[in-house]
Order: structure tokens, then sequence, then C-alpha cells
């Protein structure tokens, strides 16, 4: 049976030292529901990232394919580790009582050649969901330990952008950020939030 990982944010270039290990190949796909930055992250200092959301866009993404043998009970707990930061066992039962934490692992069979295709569902939490919003955020947590480590708002958006990931509001969000601090591209925003 093969089994693939849906990656269409962050987990595009850093999937983490476990599904790295678990890759084999990999598939460019389109997602196949919208997303949008639609949620502050407490690991990027409330920077803003990619949930699936109704109102956003349906983006580039891949699937990471896993090798064989690798079981979709291993593969489910290896996106449940990279996504909610623990080495917990991804049970539905016990993820947290607040729904805005939760991170569910869901599932598509027999999508884009593949027999199981496994994608998380994180609840939105900006409000509002604006560019000038998202770009405040993005700019707050380059300023903070997120900033010194390159897991900021900034650089979150530069490589989802890099990827040719597209939402409906990551233009304006973009020329917000370089509105905000007088720089010409994303780079140069995070070297003058920094300073």
């Amino acid at each position: 049976m093969s089994i693939a990982i849906l990656a269409y944010g962050s987990l595009i270039h850093d999937p983490g030292e476990e599904l790295k290990r678990a890759e084999d190949s990999r598939i460019p796909v389109v997602t196949p529901f919208a997303v949008e930055y639609a949620r502050q992250s407490t690991s990027r200092d409330g920077a803003p990232t990619l949930v699936p959301f109704e109102g956003g866009r349906k983006v580039n993404g891949v699937l990471i394919v896993l090798k064989e043998g690798i079981t979709e009970r291993e593969a489910t707990d290896m996106l449940y580790h990279r996504e909610a930061g623990h080495t917990d066992h991804y049970d539905p039962k016990h993820l947290p009582h607040d729904p805005n934490d939760k991170v569910w692992v869901d599932r598509r069979t027999n999508w884009e050649g593949i027999d199981v295709v496994l994608y998380t569902r994180i609840a939105r939490n900006i409000e509002p969901l604006t560019p000038d919003h998202l770009a405040n955020l993005a700019i707050v947590s380059a300023k903070g330990k997120a900033g010194e480590k390159e897991r900021d708002g900034i650089h979150y958006l530069l490589m989802c952008t890099k990827a040719g990931v597209r939402t409906e509001l990551s233009e304006a969000y973009e020329r917000s950020i370089l509105d905000k601090t007088g720089a010409d591209d994303l780079k140069g925003a995070w070297k003058k939030v920094r300073e």
C-alpha cells in the first residue's frame, strides 16, 4: 500500500527528521482544499501559518511519498509528531479539550495515484483575518526568539512564496510587511526588523 503526506506549508522544506528518513519520493500537486494564513503558531512566536480554510485558495504542494513498508499508523504518528511537537502516539480520543489546540490527522484514499494520503487539520485562530493584522503578527514574531532562528512569520511567508504557494491574502500580506518595514523584499524586511 502506498502512503504519502500532503505538504503545503513549511512541511515542504522542513518535514522534520522522522519524515525525512521515511521519504522515498515527491509528487507535485495542488491541494484538494483551500488554505490560508489563518493560524498563529506558538512554536513561531505567534506567526501566521497555513491551515485549511474555506475562504482561502487551493495552492501548490507536494505529496511526500513514504518508503515501502511504513505502515499508516507509523506515518500518522510521524506527521503528528512533526505538527504537534511531541512524541506521543496520535489518538484522536486524547487530543486537548480546547478545539483550537487540536491537531487532527485526516486521510484521503486513492488520490493522485496514492492509496492513502495523510494531512493535518488545525483550527484557525486569527481574528481579524486581514493582511495588515497578518503583517503585524509576522513582524512581532521576527523580533522574538523565532526571528533569531529564522522560524518567524516573515521567513515562513518567504519559504511558502518560494515554493509557489499563493493564497487569497498572500500578496497583500507580503505588501503590508514591506510597507510597514520600508524594505524592498521579505529578506530585507526581516533584517530591518532584527536591527
